[in-house]
């Protein structure tokens, strides 16, 4: 992938590499999820939810456990935040990780995200700025939009719908990956 590439190139590569490849078995995790959700800033209460479901602990030792495990990947620059509820995961780090994680453990992510959008959206009947789901709605498209088809995104897929007639959430979702793409991270997520 690197061959010919400037020799700061394969430097940076090889850094980062390294780095994910010693993070917390917790870090490492939720670098895997937010590099599978890298189309927008991930939520904090995304990444704590999915680490809480992976453990299977109380919910205060999973938001615990997630602070610990953001604060590694911030602290390692691995990350950025987004805003105080999101982290942000730039492109270079998103190859990394992905690059590092074998096909079945991006799939078991895959998994455990689609399952957790299955059962907490359709929870919540309304897809609008005041629902507490909104910042999950490009992340739900985007998964729904990259997996193959299965109940539980047919049943994402059905929540998205009620509320996207004129396919005004994925032109919303278009542009903020478009702003993303640009680094524009505080117009993405809005």
């Amino acid at each position: 992938l690197l061959a010919g590439a400037h020799p700061h190139l394969v430097g940076i590569a090889v850094m980062l590499q390294q780095s994910i490849a010693h993070l917390s078995a917790p870090a490492r995790h939720a670098l895997r999820l937010a590099s599978v959700l890298a189309n927008a800033p991930v939520p904090f209460d995304l990444i704590a939810t999915a680490l809480a479901q992976q453990i299977r602990g109380s919910s205060v030792q999973a938001v615990s456990q997630a602070q610990i495990a953001l604060d590694e990947l911030l602290g390692l620059g691995l990350v950025d935040r987004a805003s105080h509820e999101g982290i942000c995961v730039s492109r270079l780090v998103h190859a990394a990780a992905l690059a590092l994680d074998k096909p079945q453990d991006l799939a078991t992510a895959r998994s455990l995200l689609v399952s957790i959008f299955a059962s907490e959206l359709p929870q919540c009947p309304e897809a609008v700025d005041a629902n507490p789901y909104a910042s999950w709605i490009p992340h739900a498209l985007h998964l729904a939009r990259s997996t193959d088809p299965s109940p539980q995104l047919i049943e994402i897929n059905a929540w998205l719908a009620r509320f996207d007639q004129l396919g005004s959430l994925q032109a919303s979702n278009r542009r903020a990956v478009t702003l993303l793409e640009r680094g524009d991270v505080n117009d993405a997520e809005q």
